[in-house]
């Protein structure tokens, strides 16, 4: 489930270059999950109910659409499937290299994913970095496992963006910002849920887990002993006139 609906927050990195971003994001992320829940619990009725035994299906929805339409109708399915995976790589292509090259850019980061290309002005090197990760996951692994690491990864990402909702709420309250009325009943809503989800988490989702946050920790103590290290630079004594 939480593989399925992934993905709708990526639209808000780009947030930077909306024209009215606290206007429309709300509604149009409201609207994404609205629609993809419709469809998705559609496609699910419909292959239980026309595919005997789909859950023995390597593809149950290319397979149903077969015994609706024929072979023209699933050879229709698995291209659109196809379709569908190449919008999605390309679209973490564009949005997730931003995460990295933000991080870097407020020094959150190693200063290089930061580099923009002097012709495309995009983030080069933070492009290239991701293309390479997304490279190796996908020759190293197979479906299930990546498709459980990101689940995984995200339930944690989305926990901790629901624990921090009060945290910044209470640091900036004068911000002219969109707010959801109950925003304490939806944190602890999420972060129960989050909590549930984690009992299902398979031991090699805690593997990649811990490496992951051993990973950065290292980071963030790389970047706190940075900052301190450039707050002790003595600075030079005014030069006096003779």
């Amino acid at each position: 489930m939480i593989y399925s609906f992934a993905g709708f927050e990526v639209a808000l990195f780009v947030s930077g270059e909306a024209r009215n971003p606290r206007h429309d994001a709300p509604m149009a992320l409201l609207l994404a999950l609205f629609t993809a829940t419709i469809l998705y619990v559609a496609v699910q009725y419909l292959v239980i109910h026309i595919l005997p035994a789909a859950m023995n299906s390597s593809k149950p929805v290319a397979d149903g659409a077969q015994l609706i339409l024929g072979s023209a109708g699933a050879s229709l399915i698995a291209g659109g499937a196809l379709i569908s995976a190449f919008g999605y790589l390309s679209a973490n292509m564009l949005h997730t290299p931003r995460l990295t090259f933000a991080m870097a850019e407020q020094g959150d980061f190693p200063a290089f994913f930061g580099v923009v290309h002097s012709r495309f002005r995009t983030p080069s090197l933070s492009i290239v970095a991701f293309a390479t990760l997304v490279f190796i996951f996908s020759t190293a692994g197979d479906f299930k496992l990546n498709a459980t690491l990101a689940a995984v990864s995200r339930i944690f990402v989305y926990a901790s963006i629901a624990a921090a909702v009060p945290v910044l709420r209470r640091k900036t309250s004068q911000a002219d910002a969109f707010r959801v009325r109950g925003g304490t009943f939806f944190t602890v809503g999420a972060l129960v849920f989050s909590g549930v989800l984690t009992l299902g988490i398979p031991a090699r989702g805690w593997v990649f887990m811990l490496a992951a946050s051993f990973l950065a920790l290292l980071n963030w103590f790389w970047i706190r002993h940075k900052s301190q290290s450039f707050k002790e630079v003595p600075t030079s004594a005014p030069h006096q006139p003779h």
